[in-house]
């Protein structure tokens, strides 16, 4: 039993990211904000996006398929900063919530990743970091510049 699990989490692969966001119910068949804001610890494996009630647990309250997902911004459509819209292929939308503008770019950058988002290199001469980063999370572009290569690669 221990080497069948071992194989089974090696085939689903490492851990991408892991942390608190906030989430609101899913929403089936529409797309829509439903229900309050509630913390969970997110796991973000292979192309699944698991949800536990708090650090530690064992058992996911589930689990979101990045595979064919569409990861946007959602700040104007919740009215809320730092929120991430994740629309499944079945018509399942979530929308969830990081504590801060970088928290949520790099949950974008890492779900958009597992989602199987094409990812292209773009040399630049000179680009704000901000700007990078803007840019990566809005069109899956990875920036790499003489000024900031050590960051961004």
């Amino acid at each position: 039993r221990f080497w069948a699990t071992m194989a089974f989490n090696l085939l689903r692969g490492s851990i991408e990211r892991e942390g608190f966001l906030k989430k609101t119910a899913s929403a089936k068949g529409k797309d829509q904000v439903r229900g309050k804001w509630q913390e969970r610890w997110f796991v973000l494996k292979g192309h699944e996006l698991s949800y536990y009630k708090k650090k530690g647990d064992n058992t996911a309250k589930g689990v979101i398929d990045l595979r064919a997902a569409r990861v946007d911004d959602a700040d104007a459509t919740t009215g809320k900063p730092f929120t991430i819209r994740i629309a499944q292929s079945k018509q399942v939308f979530n929308y969830l919530q990081a504590s801060s503008q970088e928290d949520k770019e790099l949950w974008l950058a890492a779900c958009r990743k597992c989602a199987g988002y094409r990812m292209e290199t773009i040399e630049l001469a000179s680009v704000a970091p901000k700007t990078q980063a803007e840019a990566f999370c809005s069109y899956g572009v990875r920036f790499k510049s003489n000024l900031n290569a050590d960051k961004h690669d």
